[in-house]
């Protein structure tokens, strides 16, 4: 048992010039300015051992530019026990980070990593004892499910938070602080479309607005929010957006935050934790795509559905399957070997029983299960389950985490009337049930 720390930094990675954007295969010009700035946030967890979550407002980091990140920072602090590096997804950044890319910009991506240095040197110089507590609330009217009809589409979407409320301390600038957020939400609720050409966070930079506004009105400190994307691959806004606009990103933005708003006292605080951790590696296998005339079979089908769908939302989806047929390369598909990281924090209070030795009890487990993939939000629900079956431990499913390495499939066969996310997927069905199967076998060696 040991008290908990932690500190919060954060850097602007805005480029300094117009990039290719990511996020969206009919975008095809570069970036025409600047909405609003990109960040790198870091926070610097630390009992016994030290925890570092990294998220970066790009659509994703691949798994050699995380490796990077990280060597640079255990370069600089070495004390940092575990690294988990992730991005919030938003389709309005550049995509200049990506090596396997023709866009990709080696010196945006060194100026990147300098300023991660940056903020985890704020974190750092940040670093004070707090209390925690864990929040789930549900947002209404912000996401939607894009694989079923528009009668069976509401979803209401989970948003988990670890709170990091500062403790008074003497002689520091406790009282100025904002409490710290570690926010999971459903990722793929992008508001914006193909057409932006606007460097932008999309509607995190509207929650982050909102929740500012927010904390303002009700006399409180703003927080400061590290944003990490949970599951989500079947999960749009297709059906709940009102436009394609940041006026839009910032109505939902305000949704989102009052529908997650909480005061400090309606949560219960713990003032000591442990820290744990584990990494390893885990081979996905290659999908086999469909072959060239089987492609040719399934373009003619889906031009036949966008020519005649009434649906503008569900003639979007097959647009987006189109584009992924005609992408360059298309079927050449690799295994994959997958970083997996788990991050443990247990939650422990004191039991006053009156006498001066106090038993500690448990009073919450989580676990981050950080994937660098898209993840199905219904099989992520079940498979949480299973992991607090098996542990006691909730499951804080974190995606986009240590990679960008696509989705995972659904595990149906491949035809023509599958999904965006089966036709874009490079692995095999059975992908997901290899990844699950060893990361509960795994779970036993957070330690």
């Amino acid at each position: 048992m040991s008290k908990l720390f932690a500190g919060f930094g954060q850097a602007v990675i805005t480029p300094e010039r117009p990039f290719p954007m990511a996020g969206f295969d009919l975008r095809k010009d570069a970036a025409t300015g600047i909405h609003d700035p990109l960040y790198v946030r870091a926070v610097w967890l630390r009992t016994d051992h030290s925890v570092l979550f990294l998220e970066l407002d790009l659509l994703g980091t691949s798994d050699y530019f995380c490796r990077e990140i990280e060597a640079a920072v255990k370069g600089k602090f070495p004390e940092i026990d575990e690294i988990s590096v992730g991005a919030i997804h938003t389709h309005a950044a550049p995509q200049s980070v990506f090596r396997t890319m023709v866009c990709y910009d080696q010196g945006y991506s060194e100026w990147v990593i300098g300023k991660v240095l940056e903020a985890v040197t704020m974190a750092q110089k940040d670093i004070h004892s707090v209390r925690a507590a864990y929040q789930e609330a549900r947002a209404q009217a912000v996401g939607s499910y894009r694989d079923v009809s528009r009668d069976e589409s509401w979803f209401s979407m989970p948003v988990r938070t670890i709170w990091l409320d500062p403790l008074p301390e003497k002689s520091t600038t406790a009282e100025s602080r904002g409490p710290i957020a570690l926010t999971l939400f459903a990722c793929h609720p992008t508001v914006l479309n193909e057409k932006n050409l606007q460097i932008s966070r999309d509607l995190v930079w509207g929650w982050d607005e909102a929740i500012r506004a927010l904390a303002a009105q009700k006399g409180r400190q703003v927080p400061q929010v590290l944003f990490m994307n949970s599951a989500c691959a079947d999960i749009s806004t297709r059906y709940t957006r009102k436009e394609a606009s940041f006026r839009e990103a910032l109505r939902m933005g305000c949704l989102l935050a009052e529908q997650t708003d909480t005061a400090p006292e309606e949560l219960e605080w713990a003032e000591e934790a442990e820290l744990s951790y584990h990494s390893f590696e885990v081979t996905i296998p290659a999908a086999k795509s469909f072959d060239e005339d089987q492609k040719k079979k399934v373009l003619s089908y889906l031009e036949q559905k966008i020519g005649t769908c009434g649906d503008e939302a569900q003639k979007r989806e097959y647009i987006s399957c189109r584009s992924v047929l005609q992408r360059p390369g298309y079927g050449k598909n690799l295994p994959l070997n997958a970083k997996i990281t788990l991050i443990g924090l247990d939650l422990l209070v004191p039991e006053d029983n009156g006498s001066k030795y106090k038993k500690v009890i448990r009073k919450d487990s989580y676990i981050y299960i950080c994937l660098p993939f898209e993840y199905p939000q219904k099989d992520a629900v079940r498979f949480a389950g299973e992991v607090q079956m098996r542990t006691g431990r909730i499951a804080l499913i974190r995606c986009y985490a240590g990679g960008y390495e696509g989705y995972l499939p659904s595990g149906r066969p491949l035809d023509q009337d599958s999904g965006y996310e089966d036709m874009a997927s490079h692995y095999r069905a059975d992908a997901k049930e290899i990844l699950e199967e060893r990361i509960k076998d795994e779970i036993q060696n957070l330690q």
